[in-house]
């Protein structure tokens, strides 16, 4: 089964979701509301396999929070 929680970082709004994989396994998809617009895009899905959803979440924020910071916490690259 699926898992999906919404998470916020640094005024980001996130969607982590674990989706189960045929294997068992669950890997984590990453996406994000994009202002003004709130219009929701993909981030990144995770080539990690999980082996619960929990993990999988985890990774997605992980993801989420590390490409805030990476961006000094505004979404936009420092080009």
């Amino acid at each position: 089964m699926d898992q999906m929680e919404t998470f916020e970082h640094r005024g980001w709004t996130f969607l982590c979701s674990a989706e189960l994989l045929p294997s068992g396994l669950y890997h984590a998809v990453v996406r994000y509301r994009c202002p003004p617009s709130n219009e929701l895009r993909t981030l990144d899905i995770l080539d990690g396999r999980y082996s619960s959803a929990t993990e999988a979440l985890l990774a997605g924020q992980a993801r989420a929070v590390g490409w805030v910071d990476e961006r000094e916490g505004d979404g936009r690259s420092s080009d």
